[in-house]
């Protein structure tokens, strides 16, 4: 019989089929939050340039969710050994059903502040609030991610404290800067000179 492990869970029709539509329904759970993270990027483009759109904006629009994406996917491993060193019952499968949970709540708090970034952007072009602003938006919407995945986990049978929990989308939001910095999406240093 072979052991059961983090990494090799138990099989099982219930728990395959589980995955399997997870993975399966996963491009249309994203698709309306990565539409919210593209159009937060293109009102935190307005907001930090002050310009009219233009092409540059489309940059940001897809650069915003495929940097978020990208961070949370890169942490995703040092997450499931933190929690596999201290839980027996975590998953590779229930750590990416978290960190799913977790973008998609991400994109959709995002989403919800895109028109007021905007509307601040277009009325107040100058105003001092809206670098701020934008980075605000962006480490709530982290922080409400954090939410997301503490209660996926739970729903999985682990506890983790909020402050792993922060400590971890803390890392996320760390890597998403560099990875934001790095695409050309660079408001960070604008609001932080």
């Amino acid at each position: 019989m072979e052991a059961t492990t983090p990494l090799n869970p138990p099989a099982g029709p219930p728990r395959a089929a589980a995955v399997s539509s997870s993975l399966a329904a996963l491009p249309r759970s994203l698709a309306l939050p990565v539409a919210g993270m593209g159009l937060f990027g293109i009102a935190l483009r307005a907001s930090v340039k002050g310009a009219a759109p233009e092409l540059a904006h489309l940059g940001w629009a897809a650069g915003l969710p495929a940097t978020m994406a990208l961070a949370w996917f890169v942490c995703l491993p040092a997450f499931f050994v933190f929690l596999a060193g201290r839980d027996r019952e975590a998953t590779l499968a229930l750590c990416a059903r978290g960190t799913q949970e977790a973008l998609r709540t991400v994109g959709s708090c995002l989403a919800s502040t895109a028109p007021m970034l905007w509307f601040f952007a277009v009325t107040a072009p100058q105003s001092r609030i809206l670098q701020p602003l934008g980075i605000a938006f962006t480490f709530f919407a982290l922080a409400a991610g954090s939410g997301a995945l503490g209660a996926t986990l739970k729903a999985g049978g682990i506890e983790l404290s909020s402050r792993a929990r922060l400590v971890f989308v803390g890392l996320v939001g760390l890597v998403f800067v560099r990875f934001a910095t790095g695409a050309g999406i660079h408001w960070f240093a604008f609001a932080l000179s």
